[in-house]
């Protein structure tokens, strides 16, 4: 069995060549990419192109993305590095759970949710709930793992437990930061270069694996309305925002508007629609024309079910 060093001498000195290869199975080149994109240099690469060979097609995997059809129509769902960009209270964490789940459910990728501002009872809360409205996602079990990121938590040191978590012979491997603005915030080191650090290392993961490695991004936008401190929003592949609309919902539910900002490989850019949080199933779905009854209600779900076996 090859030594882990030397896994990674061989792709940090000829990296196309390593995550091309097709033996090396996704996990593997998902944790070698989610090791080598925190190195503090990488050595430029010539590549060749074949101009007379086939035209390759749009390679990167997918994970679903419940609730919103537009997504799946146009973009086939989630993919790369995809960022969530929206202000307080308006849903973010409530969208990337769902993929989350979804994702580990399909069986074709680790998921790694790296909570920052959930406590583990509300975590517990919103994942049973989502299960006993979607009995499906219980094949999750195995594929899904929770860290709570700690106070003085390094970069470095979430990245172990990442590593620690996936298995190398496994498929691709899918981290959520939620939030990236928190996490950078619970390191105590410089909070603007922290969210650096944390925006590159999933960029450069995600390129250098082409996609093995994959992000959601949870982040929180300034006053004009762009993702808070630094260029994850121009550096990912996909970027979703979430709005609260001006008008309330009759039951008293704030509607939220969503629309597909950027999307690097697929068409689709625009207005998603307006969406409101069904807490019953635990996805977004279209709002409905004031006077249709609604069916929400926070009354489901048990703290007790375990994703890990």
């Amino acid at each position: 069995m090859t030594d882990w060093g030397e896994t990674l001498w061989e792709a940090k000195t000829n990296p196309t060549r390593f995550f091309a290869n097709a033996d090396h199975p996704p996990g593997l080149r998902a944790q070698v990419a989610i090791e080598l994109a925190l190195l503090p240099t990488m050595d430029n690469e010539r590549q060749a192109i074949d101009y007379n060979g086939p035209i390759q097609g749009d390679q990167l995997p997918r994970w679903p993305v419940p609730g919103i059809d537009h997504l799946a129509r146009n973009c086939g769902g989630g993919y790369g590095l995809s960022v969530i960009l929206g202000n307080s209270k308006c849903g973010k964490t409530f969208f990337a759970l769902s993929q989350c789940i979804e994702a580990a459910a399909t069986n074709m990728w680790q998921v790694v949710y790296l909570s920052a501002e959930l406590d583990s009872q509300e975590l517990a809360f919103r994942i049973g709930g989502y299960l006993k409205a979607n009995p499906a996602a219980r094949s999750a079990k195995g594929f899904l793992h929770i860290l709570h990121v700690g106070r003085g938590a390094t970069p470095e040191e979430v990245q172990l437990d990442v590593l620690m978590s996936t298995n190398a012979g496994g498929p691709p491997i899918l981290i959520c930061m939620d939030s990236i603005n928190t996490i950078a915030e619970l390191s105590g080191r410089d909070y603007l270069r922290t969210l650096r650090d944390y925006s590159l290392w999933a960029m450069c993961s995600r390129r250098m694996s082409n996609g093995a490695a994959s992000f959601i991004v949870v982040s929180e936008t300034n006053k004009l309305g762009h993702a808070k401190g630094g260029n994850l929003a121009y550096w990912a592949d996909q970027v979703i925002k979430l709005e609260k609309c001006d008008e309330a919902d009759r039951i008293g539910m704030t509607p939220v508007r969503i629309s597909l900002q950027a999307s690097r490989r697929t068409p689709g850019e625009g207005p998603m629609g307006v969406f409101l949080r069904n807490q019953t199933t635990g996805r977004f779905q279209k709002h409905e024309p004031v006077g249709v009854p609604s069916r929400f209600s926070r009354n489901s779900g048990s703290a007790n079910i375990r994703l890990e076996g």
